[in-house]
């Protein structure tokens, strides 16, 4: 990304600002190549967050959550251990769970939280959906393998929507 003050220098990784993150390092280099390239490139503004160990634990959040009030926000938590994912690994159901952040009235997802087997899968997929700006409804009409960690996720936005078939 362009440096402030110094025409014609750029910047990707840490040097470009937190989070200080691989994958966040590798979309600004894609960015300033893009651009050098005379291409239309933009900065991803949501991020995922992953911390690899057992259970996995993701958060992904919109630029704007901590900007708006608690009172247009409304959150759903979905325990994961329904998801066969979680059972066959014989990982503790109070290890593994979701939990959904959405604006009230649109129900634009905001932000997302996930713990549990395999949640680093869900995070590009979470990010994108909150960087396009999709509300639970529109997210619920999708289909997910099974078994698999974003099912699990689909399965809290139903939650949020009063139409899961698991009752948590």
């Amino acid at each position: 990304l362009a440096v402030r003050g110094l025409r014609g220098v750029y910047a990707a990784g840490d040097v470009a600002g937190p989070p200080l993150l691989a994958h966040k390092a590798v979309a600004d280099a894609l960015t300033v190549v893009r651009r050098l390239l005379g291409a239309r490139a933009r900065r991803p503004r949501v991020v995922p967050l992953v911390v690899y160990g057992e259970p996995e634990i993701v958060q992904v959040e919109h630029p704007d959550l901590r900007s708006l009030p608690a009172s247009r926000l409304a959150a759903v938590r979905f325990p994961w251990g329904f998801n066969l994912v979680a059972r066959v690994r014989g990982v503790r159901a109070s290890l593994v769970t979701a939990k959904i952040v959405y604006e009230r009235g649109s129900g634009r997802l905001l932000a997302a939280y996930v713990a549990g087997p395999n949640a680093s899968e869900v995070a590009g997929y979470l990010a994108h959906a909150i960087e396009a700006g999709h509300s639970v409804e529109e997210l619920r009409c999708e289909s997910h393998p099974h078994p698999s960690a974003v099912e699990s996720v689909w399965e809290a936005l139903l939650h949020a929507l009063g139409e899961s078939y698991n009752r948590a």
